[in-house]
């Protein structure tokens, strides 16, 4: 009997009366959601900028019951979305070894972050934070890194690293004795240009409760191209006796020195001092030794070509 009524119906009346229901119940909906209602939302909040003397345990975020004022499709949102605000933790207050912050001072905060819903009431008055006590210490940062510059270039000055050390939160007992952290072992081959790029940190394992204020850094070196040239360096006697004069043979001396090629062709012999020290037990032999006191910056390598001179002593 049911069947015979149904398909003594109008099929398309029966659509159009379903549309209109269902446009009738969308325009129900909208209007209801759109006005302001009071209602309860469990979140969970997680802490931010501790100070430097406290850690948060991992996992370990804290959960609060927040009482919204909002339109119905803001709650709507809120419900369907992720519920975890993050809260400034700064000023946290501690008592018996716990650490808190009062419900009106989050509600303070989390009205800033929402600017079509209000926070009228966070419940407990009280909120504790799963927060231990540490030591901050700053730790230089060392290279475990192998650089092997191409032919006729080589590494000019020290190798940086930015940042040249980071901040090591953590327990007393792990840090007290930590005095470096080396970068993950790597090797640059074959350098012919600049290096700029990051690395990774060795973190420790022993560190496990311990946090860091970044985990890599970026390797800086200085890569150029040199050449070598052979140099005139007149020699300088030092000790002369008073009242007499020393001369050698020869006068100048010869030196291979190495240095980046946009250096080389400005040094001269002057730039560098090579010393011969007169000693009274040399006479006999008539012999000084020669050594390099002086070089330019620049200049990473330097030998001398002969390592003595002959010498004559006149009195004056």
């Amino acid at each position: 009997m049911l069947r015979k009524f149904i398909n003594g119906l109008d099929k398309k009346k029966v659509k159009v009366f379903l549309l209109f229901l269902a446009l009738s119940f969308v325009a129900w909906s909208i209007s209801k959601l759109s006005q302001n209602y009071d209602s309860w939302v469990t979140v969970e909040l997680e802490a931010t900028k501790l100070p430097d003397s406290l850690l948060l345990k991992e996992n370990t975020n804290t959960q609060a019951r927040l009482r919204i004022s909002a339109s119905g499709f803001r709650l709507l949102g809120m419900g369907l979305s992720q519920k975890t605000f993050k809260v400034n933790v700064s000023k946290i207050q501690s008592k018996n070894h716990e650490y808190y912050l009062k419900a009106n001072t989050i509600q303070d905060q989390l009205n800033e972050k929402f600017s079509t819903a209000i926070i009228k009431r966070v419940s407990p008055d009280t909120l504790f934070f799963d927060l231990y006590h540490v030591v901050a210490k700053k730790v230089k940062i060392k290279g475990n890194l192998g650089l092997k510059p191409a032919q006729n270039y080589i590494l000019q000055g020290r190798i940086k690293y930015e940042p040249d050390s980071i901040l090591v939160k953590g327990p007393s007992k792990e840090i007290d004795t930590l005095k470096v952290i080396y970068t993950k072992p790597r090797n640059f081959e074959n350098i012919d240009k600049d290096i700029e790029e990051f690395v990774s940190l060795e973190i420790p394992s022993s560190l496990k409760d311990s946090e860091f204020s970044g985990n890599r850094v970026k390797v800086l070196a200085k890569v150029v191209r040199f050449s070598e040239k052979l140099i005139s360096v007149p020699v300088t006697v030092e000790n002369v006796p008073k009242g007499y004069a020393i001369k050698t043979f020869p006068s100048t001396i010869t030196l291979l020195c190495k240095a980046p090629e946009t250096a080389l062709n400005s040094i001269v012999g002057t730039d560098f001092k090579v010393v011969a020290k007169y000693d009274s037990t040399l006479v006999k032999s008539n012999t000084l030794y020669l050594s390099i006191v002086t070089k330019p910056e620049s200049v990473f390598y330097s030998k001398l070509q002969e390592q003595t001179v002959k010498f004559v002593l006149e009195q004056k």
